[in-house]
């Protein structure tokens, strides 16, 4: 009762006389209930009311009497005190600390170690469909061919969607089988003559599915290399799962490529890794961990336990990446990169190039 007294926080006017009102008719009825002629029975109590208590806050006082009245009274403790027409002020709610993108990938390497997500069993395949949105953008004037414009220089743009899926066996040293399939969408037309330009591009693109079977990982070595195919056990075995130095492992492995860029670089392998999702926990955990070394980092949307995450590190390449990660199951669900900004007919908000996973486990593979 007294926590609802502080809660009410009433509103005094002329408190002094508030005060000694209350504190006469509380007084009253501690008389009152005291003389042997009104006592009451003892399946009803006597508890003050609340509305007095709440009047009469500074009153250190209250009673309950139940049965026997020669009963010893109990111990009550004081109402909290305060000065004529301060107001009592409600014990402030714990507050939940803000979610940083720190936050997110440090959790989700902890959920990695625990909760796997699908796991094949003996004879079962992984499967990961990748549904996929790609940006076409039309330049006449363009470099190598008319459909891989710049941003900037487009005078025409479309996005089509499309799909690939793959097959993961249990064993990791059997056959991995990736499926391309042919059918793709147009959802999103920009610019001048998108549809005719867009009719001439799927006219030169394949028009039907194709398998590709590899043994023992995603891609094979090429011919006469000693190091393992990617995506077998012995190739994530290569990758230390001290965060630092993983970092310094895909540093080392991006030959050739430009100081300024090396970040994104770096960024762009650690994702391409967690795309697969085929990689073991504890490297999951540790690639999230190396993520969270790299610069421009920053949380941009939050929908229950998925939360997308974007890197802008500064570099020429004028790129940008987003992650959408699963809390709850600490795995990589959705990828995005975009690259330049600016154009005069298609929205920043546009990416280049989307992947959104879906793992399920299947009994055979085409």
């Amino acid at each position: 009762m007294f926590e609802k007294v502080q809660r009410t926080k009433p509103e005094l006017g002329g408190a002094e006389e508030n005060l000694a009102a209350a504190r006469t008719r509380l007084m009253a009825q501690i008389h009152e209930v005291r003389e042997p002629a009104r006592v009451r029975s003892a399946r009803g109590p006597w508890l003050l009311a609340a509305g007095v208590i709440g009047v009469a806050a500074a009153v250190t006082a209250g009673v309950l009497i139940a049965g026997d009245l020669t009963a010893p009274a109990p111990t009550v403790e004081a109402v909290p005190t305060r000065a004529p027409g301060a107001t009592l002020q409600p014990t402030p709610e714990p507050t939940e600390e803000p979610l940083t993108a720190s936050k997110v990938l440090q959790g989700a390497a902890q959920t990695a170690l625990t909760s796997s997500g699908p796991v094949a069993g003996e004879g079962q395949y992984l499967r990961v469909e990748h549904a996929t949105e790609q940006l076409v953008l039309y330049d006449a004037a363009g470099e190598h061919t008319v459909f891989d414009g710049s941003r900037a220089g487009a005078t025409a743009a479309w996005v089509v969607r499309g799909r690939y899926i793959t097959y993961i066996p249990a064993d990791r040293d059997g056959e991995w089988v990736r499926v391309f399939e042919a059918g793709r969408t147009v959802v999103a037309l920009y610019g001048t003559d998108a549809q005719q330009h867009q009719e001439e591009w799927s006219a030169e693109i394949l028009d039907e599915d194709f398998i590709i079977r590899t043994p023992g990982g995603i891609h094979e070595s090429y011919p006469g290399s000693t190091e393992p195919n990617e995506g077998s056990d012995a190739y994530y075995a290569l990758m230390p799962r001290d965060p630092q130095a993983l970092v310094e492992w895909f540093r080392s492995s991006l030959t050739g490529t430009e100081p300024a860029n090396m970040d994104s670089a770096i960024i762009w392998g650690i994702v391409q890794t967690l795309e697969l999702n085929a990689a073991p926990a504890d490297l999951r955990a540790a690639l999230y961990q190396a993520l969270d070394l790299l610069p421009g980092l920053e949380i941009v949307s939050t929908e229950g336990a998925v939360v997308t995450l974007a890197f802008e590190p500064q570099s020429p390449l004028d790129w940008r990446e987003t992650v959408t990660i699963d809390r709850a199951t600490g795995l990589l669900v959705a990828s995005a990169r975009t690259f330049g900004e600016g154009s005069p007919i298609v929205p920043d908000s546009v990416p280049n190039f989307r992947l959104t996973n879906t793992i399920s486990v299947v009994d055979s593979a085409p």
